[in-house]
């Protein structure tokens, strides 16, 4: 199994997740925005069993991909720079629904969720915003995607994001800070540093999920944890 991360992740977060899968680091340089440069959610649509990638995913790490034996395929468009184009990858996908702008998405992913129930939000980079757990449930820091999931009567937890750190802008988005892999939530940094982290250990605890908290520091948004085995 391996794990992608932002290269630029806390270094006690990155050396904590080696521990758990082969942890690969992503960074890019002139390819999207310089505060994306490095988020595994705008190269990678993590569609379980089999993720979708954009085509200008770095070599090294596309290599790295095969050498572990990962079955993924390419998607359609490049990842580029500024809204929109930076968000083709950015989709949210659980067992039931996708959520995006859907005009943003890669026609791969589209195809790969021909049975999903589409849920069209004005936020593109969604998944920097939100993250789906089982049961079709939800945790977000983007009001517009909250209500368009309460709308559709799923079952959603609204988290402040003004504690979470993003180099280069005042703060970050929850589903960057987070990462599934099978039953264990792996966050990047501890939630007692987040006004609503009592909250957010309950919501998440009662769904049955371990949570494995890489360091003891503030909530940082990497771009997600992008697992895939």
């Amino acid at each position: 199994m391996i794990v992608l991360y932002d290269a630029r992740m806390p270094q006690k977060a990155a050396e904590a997740l080696a521990y758990y899968a082969t942890a690969v680091p992503l960074i890019t340089h002139g390819v999207t925005d310089d505060i994306l440069s490095g988020h595994p959610d705008v190269f990678c649509c993590n569609i379980e069993p089999v993720p979708v990638v954009a085509p200008n995913m770095p070599l090294p790490v596309v290599q790295q991909m095969q050498q572990c034996g990962i079955d993924f395929v390419f998607g359609k468009q490049n990842t580029g720079q500024g809204k929109y184009a930076n968000a083709h990858y950015n989709a949210v996908v659980s067992e039931n629904y996708i959520l995006h702008h859907i005009a943003s998405t890669d026609e791969s992913i589209l195809c790969r969720c021909d049975t999903h129930k589409r849920i069209n939000v004005k936020q593109s980079l969604t998944r920097c915003t939100t993250i789906a757990l089982k049961n079709n449930m939800f945790i977000t820091s983007d009001g517009g995607v909250y209500k368009q999931l309460k709308q559709n009567c799923l079952n959603v937890m609204y988290v402040e994001c003004r504690d979470i750190l993003l180099p280069g802008v005042k703060y970050g988005c929850i589903g960057g800070c987070m990462g599934l892999c099978e039953d264990t939530l792996f966050v990047i940094g501890s939630m007692k540093y987040c006004a609503q982290g009592d909250k957010m250990v309950n919501f998440v605890s009662n769904m049955g999920y371990r949570i494995i908290e890489l360091y003891d520091g503030p909530l940082y948004d990497g771009g997600s944890l992008c697992f895939m085995q």
